[in-house]
């Protein structure tokens, strides 16, 4: 289903946007 390939792309996203934010 293309609903749960989005919902892993957006919990890589939101993974590596936390992780960005963790170095400011």
């Amino acid at each position: 289903v293309k609903t749960e390939v989005g919902k892993e792309a957006l919990k890589s996203f939101m993974k590596r946007t936390a992780k960005a934010l963790g170095w400011i």
